[in-house]
């Protein structure tokens, strides 16, 4: 600036040097005299823009070390504070650094409250803000990860996972603009540091010298790898608002004072960059004479013991082959966890169990796994198993059912078994065996017995009642005989019906307790329905209403299909009030195209409750006082021997339809 004023005011003395009308002599010494006074204060002017501001107020990031943060005794420190403070002493420009915390930092600067912005990255955003000083630091973005996730060879390996980051840095706008979807935000890197410490993070994006400074102080150094390739790579500036582009101008000039070796010393004492120092040769060449017959003695060994290290990896090899072998193409679910619960290996059938991919399960906790998240109880489940472990030393074994992903109700035998290392958990084995069919072959076995149970009760009970019927019926000959009344004997021939339909059902259930044996006629099943409504019917206060959509004949055991009808038109009569309604509704049906008939009887009766309405087909189960519980037993298995299917539907307070599917 100083330089384009002085060449302008040349080229003016010049001109009117050269001038035809100031020839007078006495005129060109006044003009040029004045010229030069107006250099001179332009040249004044100028200097007195660099020296004017005689302090300079700098907000900066409170806790991004090693550039600056407050050391344990409040103090402000780091790379950028000592770079200001060189600053003051070159320029004698006094510098009144303010820590804050970055997004209060960046907001209290736009609304003017400071002069300067240091340890700033530059973006498009900020440089319709700001002017920027020239760079003075390079900063390398990387991901640090855990150890114990494998198979990271670049920062896209680590897409799955959830990746931590400071809120309000330009780390957050790189990751969602580079396709990382699943990303969490922390008010300060320290607070994202302090979250990995406690297992609560997994990997992070973070500047590489604060992320290692962080580690150290956290002690968890050990525990966490880096992606050796950058994120990103940016560089630090100063900024100051765009109306103060001159103050930029004395921070630079104030910057380029401080000398390379200074800026070396600053960066040894905050980044270990350090120089290599003067050395004794005769030091280096008996280290090199040592190294040499070092070198040859390990070559010697190395010779001897090469064989041996060959043949042991070679059976290591076929060891570890064997074993993963083994783990992966095992019947069951087998887990390697670390001692917290946290997955490192997981075999084929879990990830198939739980459609998930090997990336995706490692160093998820136990109790977070697609099988158990979707239940508190079974989480909590696994919680408890993993504290039982650790605390007792010994293997923890459970039975749990859980619902899969397509729907199925599943079970499961579970056992948490501790790795001992030096007396030490170093790792916990887990074992999930599918006991579903042991559990179905159960329930199945119990349900044969009782079936058995039920044959022997019913064969005794038939017995017994056959010899009854035989006397009513003996009884109702005699009054036939000796009735001369028309109405009754109108009963009577009605009753004999009955009796004779009895006894052909007493007939049935002894051959059930045996086998069912059917035998199939054409039958008209809306005649059958009409039948067993005026048996069951007959003196009740009960509006029956029988709709015939079918219209055809059926093949099927005339005997047993009444006695389904019986048993269901019933149970109907008896669950509702005076006000009673049934509706009979036949109509065609068809399964995989294949024809069938079916029977819809709905009542409005009191329904069936939702934690009965399973239950209602098993044997000797009833919920009447006087009931025998084998009535609808019998009507399931006499659908079922016919090849048919009876469903029910039922709701409380509103009656129950109860649906039979008849092959035609």
């Amino acid at each position: 600036m100083i330089r384009e004023n002085t060449q302008c005011e040349v080229f003016l003395i010049r001109s009117f040097l050269n001038n035809s009308f100031l020839g007078n002599r006495v005129m060109k010494f006044l003009i040029l005299k004045l010229l030069v006074l107006s250099t001179v204060l332009l040249l004044f002017l100028n200097i007195n823009l660099l020296i004017a501001k005689d302090s300079i107020t700098v907000v900066i990031d409170s806790n991004y070390p090693p550039y600056s943060y407050m050391d344990k005794n409040g103090d402000l420190v780091g790379f950028s504070i000592d770079l200001w403070r060189e600053f003051e002493e070159k320029t004698g420009i006094k510098v009144r650094i303010i820590g804050k915390d970055w997004n209060i930092a960046q907001k209290e600067m736009e609304e003017g409250k400071y002069d300067i912005i240091d340890t700033l990255f530059k973006n498009p955003v900020r440089e319709k803000i700001y002017t920027f000083s020239k760079p003075y630091e390079d900063v390398d973005t990387h991901i640090f990860y855990h150890k114990n996730i494998t198979g990271i060879a670049e920062n896209s390996n680590l897409k799955g996972f959830q990746i931590a980051t400071k809120k309000g840095g330009a780390t957050v706008q790189f990751l969602k603009g580079n396709g990382f979807p699943n990303i969490k935000e922390y008010e300060s890197d320290e607070e994202m540091i302090k979250a990995a410490s406690k297992g609560e993070v997994v990997a992070f994006a973070i500047g590489k010298n604060t992320g290692y400074y962080f580690l150290y102080k956290y002690k968890i150094q050990n525990n966490f790898k880096i992606v050796p390739k950058p994120l990103f790579s940016n560089k630090l500036y100063r900024a100051a608002l765009k109306k103060n582009e001159n103050l930029i101008n004395i921070i630079n000039t104030g910057m380029d004072k401080i000398s390379n070796k200074e800026l070396e010393d600053l960066k040894e004492k905050w980044f270990g960059v350090y120089q290599l120092k003067e050395f004794n040769y005769k030091i280096l060449v008996y280290a090199i004479i040592l190294l040499t017959i070092g070198l040859f003695i390990l070559f010697i060994i190395n010779f001897f013991l090469n064989k041996v290290i060959k043949n042991r990896n070679k059976q290591l090899e076929m060891e570890r082959i064997k074993f993963l072998s083994v783990f992966d193409n095992a019947d069951h679910m087998i887990a390697l966890l670390d001692k917290d619960g946290y997955v490192i290996e997981a075999n084929k059938i879990i990830l198939e169990t739980m459609k998930i991919t090997k990336d995706q399960i490692n160093m998820m906790h136990l109790s977070t796994l697609p099988l158990f998240v979707h239940s508190k109880p079974l989480s909590e489940k696994m919680n408890l198993g993993i504290e039982y472990v650790n605390q007792n030393r010994h293997t923890a074994k459970t039975d749990i059912t859980i619902i899969d992903t397509d729907g199925n109700e599943k079970s499961f035998s579970l056992s948490l078994t501790p790795i001992l290392m030096d007396n030490d958990i170093r790792y916990i084995i887990a074992e999930g065996k599918d006991i579903s069919d042991f559990i179905k072959m159960t329930k199945e076995l119990e349900q044969y017995k009782a079936s058995k149970n039920l044959e022997m009760l019913v064969s005794g009970l038939a017995h017994d009642f056959n010899n009854l019927l035989a006397g009513i019926s003996n009884y109702l000959i005699i009054i036939k005989d000796k009735n001369k009344d028309p109405e009754i004997e109108l009963l009577l021939e009605r009753t004999l019906s009955a009796y004779k339909r009895a006894a052909n059902l007493v007939k049935q259930i002894l051959s059930f307790s045996k086998g069912i044996q059917l035998t199939y006629s054409d039958v008209d099943i809306a005649d059958l329905i009409r039948q067993s409504l005026n048996l069951n019917t007959a003196g009740k206060n009960i509006k029956t209403n029988l709709i015939d959509n079918y219209n055809k004949n059926i093949k099927c055991d005339p005997n047993l299909i009444s006695e389904v009808f019986d048993n269901i038109i019933i149970n109907a009569i008896q669950s509702t009030t005076d006000n009673g309604k049934l509706d009979i509704l036949l109509e065609p049906y068809k399964i995989d195209d294949i024809d069938f008939a079916s029977i819809k009887i709905k009542d409005n009766g009191c329904g069936i409750p939702k934690d009965k309405i399973d239950k209602i087909f098993q044997p000797l189960y009833t919920t009447k006082s006087k009931g025998s519980g084998l009535g609808l037993y019998m009507v399931k298995l006499i659908v079922e021997k016919h090849g048919g299917i009876i469903k029910v539907e039922s709701e409380e307070g509103k009656g129950t339809t109860f649906q039979i599917i008849l092959p035609a």
